[in-house]
């Protein structure tokens, strides 16, 4: 059976912690929302979650340099041949399993962004508002 994982480089499992770890930490940053007294953000909740947002937001860059990254090691891969134009079978399964990290990269990237957005959005309803923001 074919497995998807089987094909990640290791930029594909560094977005897969990254994000994962992300997910945990505005997950406990939404409970903590919840928890927030007095009807006041802790000012710590309010920069961790700026932080966070900024953080989630790297993740489809590194995608986007894993994509990079396999491109150029798939036309450093067939630059090399210059007499042959026509493609073996061969090359062909060679070409696919080096380009195959430019999609895996970009779709982690781009899979873990929007939970962590959507509970980032999540947490930024639960925290309190200040008073000057409820004017």
């Amino acid at each position: 059976m074919y497995s998807l994982f089987a094909d990640f480089t290791l930029l594909d499992k560094i977005i897969l912690g990254f994000g994962i770890t992300l997910l945990a930490l505005h997950a406990i940053l939404l409970l903590l929302s919840f928890f927030a007294g007095d009807g006041r953000p802790h000012p710590q909740l309010k920069s961790l979650q700026g932080y966070l947002l900024l953080l989630s937001e790297l993740l489809p860059l590194m995608g986007l340099l894993g994509t990079v990254q396999a491109l150029l090691f798939t036309f450093r891969l067939f630059s090399t041949d210059e007499g042959n134009t026509v493609m073996t079978m061969a090359q062909m399964k060679d070409f696919l399993q080096s380009f195959a990290p430019a999609l895996t990269t970009t779709a982690n990237g781009l899979y873990l962004l929007i939970p962590n957005l959507l509970l980032n959005a999540l947490v930024w309803l639960c925290l309190p508002k200040t008073a000057s923001a409820q004017e």
